[in-house]
């Protein structure tokens, strides 16, 4: 399916994907109470997300599960129903995902869908999620810890 970043919302403030008929929307969506990061990806208008992946606070691994999620859905036809989508999602019960002991899982669902040759539309969708996300990220990341050392000014001037 083809996809394109959209403007952000309450949903996803972070960064928004959505396919070209509007019927899903993907990328990183509210950071969690712990500062955490969530891939995610469900139905436009459902308000809810059918894949939420967790990332911790690790910018990093946030932006290689997003391109992971980006890729998977881009194979796959836009009228895919949930329930055929979490066959190539595996649901992760460890937070954050990567200390799953079958990550590799989601890793290897590109691998089985990505024809031979990678055609150049989706190389370059991956590289312009990567980078907007990292710019969005990191720019995230330094607010958040900028935050956390007021927070412990203020608490050090209460002292």
């Amino acid at each position: 399916m083809k996809l394109t970043i959209v403007e952000n919302d309450t949903n996803y403030p972070i960064l928004k994907i959505v396919s070209e008929n509007n019927i899903w929307e993907l990328g990183i969506s509210q950071p969690t109470i712990f500062k955490g990061l969530r891939v995610s990806a469900g139905l436009i208008g459902t308000e809810s997300y059918d894949i939420n992946y967790c990332c911790g606070t690790d910018v990093y691994l946030a932006v290689e599960v997003l391109k992971q999620v980006v890729e998977i859905f881009y194979y796959l036809p836009e009228e895919i129903t949930v329930i055929d989508l979490y066959e190539y999602f595996p649901y992760f019960e460890i937070k954050p995902i990567n200390l799953n002991e079958n990550y590799i899982f989601l890793e290897n669902n590109v691998k089985l869908l990505r024809p031979l040759k990678e055609d150049e539309e989706v190389i370059t969708l991956l590289k312009v999620v990567k980078v907007t996300a990292l710019i969005i990220l990191e720019q995230l990341d330094n607010f958040l810890h900028f935050e956390i050392y007021e927070n412990v000014q203020k608490i050090q001037k209460k002292k």
